[in-house]
């Protein structure tokens, strides 16, 4: 199915430190295979009742908890896995915490190499923290997440911008990968001594101090009839202080997934209140019954809560919303004067429908499918959006699907039948993004409605290479938009390097992020030079 291409296409404490960890059980090793370093590799083994069993990651190919049979785990691991229908057999040799071995597979045979992981949460947290080279730069570590996935332990140095995972091999020791949801090839390792950090990169080393930039809160308050979780950061400054809420793009969404951009506004002295999208985290509803009208009404609810707060200036509270919740900032800040800035990141400046159907013909383009099929292909999407606004829509969707699933070429594209088309289908089988937005939201959205009547100052940025939307065109039309309304505090940025994230795409192919993974530091200079000469 499409959703699955999309998702592959797409993959955010104060404790001593020296703590005696205890290791798990269960043992995870990382890796790849030495022809090929895109190709990392994570094999998890556990142990229940005296019985081994492990599965096998290799993201590159889309391969993803697959498990793994006739295993054999001692001073050699020696397993058998099916990968996307063909078979392969893995053998290794234990060395210590390593593992040297050959995979065979149809297309030939390989080296690869394993390091062992000693996962444990309690050191995990203790590493939690902001650092500072004697330089001046930060690097930070944190928990950061994908939709509501769990979150992961992330590394990111604000001076040449790396953005990676980063896990534990030993009491003290942690490696920090190529970039996000990768360990493997280690780039960087980090021995850490009490509130210092020594970081190693090839020849080079390098020292940073723990410093403590801001403390936290968790907060609950109420929007409409649901309680919403978050945490509120708030910089060690003098109050009282400029404040921002994030507001999460589609899909699911905790505070963790918005963990990256909050510390970036921390440091340049904004109180920060990130928050767990309706049905995660520890918030009450339902993101998936939930429309534009009542994702703003919960940003809203942000905005009234921080007004209650001593701590913050009430006249200086704004917006940060990314993708779909760039729709949502508009929206909030149309509704309320108490908005008083908003920065709009990928924020389309088309409806949710001509979003979608851009992305799709993107993807299909970049696999090679011709514009007459792409076209065939998009129509059955339009039936798909408005199969339930009329007697006849399921039947036309299905009719239209007949010939088209007869195209082999085409059949990774085509859209569910209409018999599939339930709101427990299409949310069972998809973790990540909103399969079944067009059951909630209105495909026909137009958010220029909303730049209509906007009078706080906004940022809108974009990056050059995002083929989810259409940036020439948002760009055209919201510009258009605001200077017809008399708008004369606004801001349009389009970055080179950027996508629809905030990853540095990669130059020769936009679809990918360059390695290591980086994010353009000039992206936060926009903002904060930004914010400096319109959120006085």
């Amino acid at each position: 199915m499409l959703r699955n291409i999309i998702v592959f296409l797409a993959i955010s404490l104060l404790l001593p430190f020296g703590l005696k960890c205890q290791i798990s059980s269960n043992t995870a090793w990382v890796g790849g295979i030495k022809t090929n370093p895109d190709s990392y590799i994570r094999i998890d083994i556990s142990e229940q009742s005296g019985k081994i069993s492990g599965t096998l990651d290799i993201p590159s190919e889309a391969i993803a908890q697959v498990r793994i049979s006739s295993l054999i785990y001692g001073d050699s691991i020696q397993f058998e896995a099916v990968l996307n229908g063909d078979s392969s057999q893995w053998k290794g040799r234990l060395d210590t915490d390593k593992i040297d071995g050959k995979v065979i597979r149809e297309s030939g045979s390989n080296e690869f190499h394993l390091i062992r992981l000693a996962e444990d949460h309690v050191c995990e947290k203790a590493l939690i923290g902001d650092y500072i080279f004697e330089s001046g730069n930060y690097v930070s570590i944190f928990h950061m997440s994908q939709g509501d996935e769990p979150a992961a332990l992330t590394y990111w140095n604000s001076e040449d911008g790396r953005l990676a995972s980063i896990a534990r091999i030993g009491k003290d020791s942690f490696i920090v990968g190529p970039g996000v949801g990768e360990l493997y090839p280690v780039e960087i390792k980090i021995f850490v001594k009490k509130d210092t950090l020594l970081l190693v990169e090839r020849d080079h080393k390098v020292k940073a101090y723990r410093i403590c930039l801001y403390n936290k809160e968790e907060v609950t308050y109420s929007s409409n009839i649901t309680n919403l979780a978050g945490e509120l950061k708030i910089p060690n400054l003098t109050h009282p202080l400029p404040a921002v809420i994030l507001i999460h793009g589609s899909g699911a969404g905790t505070r963790d997934q918005l963990e990256l951009i909050s510390r970036f506004f921390v440091r340049i002295g904004y109180a920060v209140l990130t928050f767990d999208k309706q049905g995660c985290g520890e918030s009450g509803g339902d993101w998936r019954k939930t429309g534009f009208n009542g994702l703003a009404h919960d940003v809203l609810a942000g905005v009234k809560f921080l007004k209650t707060m001593s701590c913050i200036d009430t006249n200086r509270i704004g917006l940060w919303g990314i993708s779909q919740g760039g729709y949502v900032a508009v929206m909030a800040g149309h509704m309320s004067s108490d908005v008083n800035f908003i920065i709009s990141h990928s924020g389309p400046g088309v409806s949710p429908r001509e979003q979608e159907k851009f992305m799709l013909n993107s993807i299909m383009e970049r696999y090679g499918i011709i514009q007459n099929d792409r076209d065939s292909v998009l129509n059955t999407y339009d039936l798909m959006y408005d199969f339930n606004k009329s007697i006849n829509g399921k039947r036309t969707l299905d009719s239209a699907l007949v010939r088209l699933v007869k195209l082999d070429h085409l059949i990774p594209f085509l859209p569910p039948s209409s018999e599939q088309l339930t709101f427990e289908n299409l949310y069972q089988s998809q973790p990540l993004g909103d399969p079944g937005w067009f059951l909630h939201l209105n495909p026909d959205f137009d958010p220029l409605n909303y730049y209509r009547k906007l009078n706080c100052p906004i940022l809108v940025i974009f990056g050059k290479n995002d083929f989810t939307i259409p940036v020439k065109t948002s760009t055209q039309k919201i510009r258009e938009k605001l200077i017809q309304n008399g708008h004369n505090s606004f801001s349009i940025e389009i970055l080179d390097s950027l996508g629809h994230g905030l990853l540095l795409t990669h130059k020769e192919n936009s679809f990918t992020y360059e390695k290591p993974h980086r994010i353009d530091n000039t992206y936060f200079n926009i903002i904060s030079s930004w914010l400096l000469m319109n959120n006085k």
